[in-house]
């Protein structure tokens, strides 16, 4: 069997290129009214929603370069970009009742919420990736050129949920 040994690098030595990069960007807002009875019960109800984006340009390495020629090593690259979208309502009462002679605490409430994500993509040819020259240095390969990018996932989410508790005292 042949023996087998790694190539030697310099530490800030990577397989990066200067032209990757993944940018993303989040934005939340909320609003939250809510009522108070003279009964003692509240109504609130909370909105939220999200919106995320991200671009991405990736580059992948794999092979076994040669030592001595940095030959060996492949490369993809592909682009990224996706949006999500998330709207999400929540309807709650509190409250207490009397029964049997005492106060129990009550909440019940409801909640819908609705995700909408986008994500394209689209994949350079695998090209050669001279990393290692002499063994030592990384050189980035030069930006490939890309396709057109496709939408590659769509995706609508909904939830519907209901919930009640009760805090009972016996006491």
């Amino acid at each position: 069997a042949a023996a087998v040994t790694a190539t030697p690098t310099v530490p800030a030595a990577t397989t990066g290129a200067p032209w990757t990069y993944w940018d993303t960007h989040s934005k939340s807002l909320f609003g939250e009214m809510s009522y108070a009875f003279d009964s003692g019960w509240t109504v609130k109800g909370i909105y939220t929603r999200k919106d995320y984006d991200d671009e991405a340009k990736l580059l992948y390495a794999f092979g076994n370069p040669d030592p001595v020629t940095g030959l060996g090593v492949g490369a993809m690259s592909g682009i990224y970009p996706s949006e999500l979208t998330q709207d999400m309502f929540d309807l709650v009462v509190t409250g207490s009742v009397a029964l049997l002679g005492r106060d129990h605490q009550i909440v019940a409430g409801f909640n819908t919420a609705t995700s909408n994500s986008d994500k394209w993509e689209a994949f350079a040819d695998i090209f050669e990736f001279p990393a290692f020259v002499n063994g030592t240095r990384v050189v980035a390969p030069d930006e490939p050129a890309y396709p057109d990018q496709y939408l590659a996932e769509q995706v609508e989410d909904k939830l519907n949920r209901g919930y009640a508790a009760a805090h009972l005292n016996f006491s």
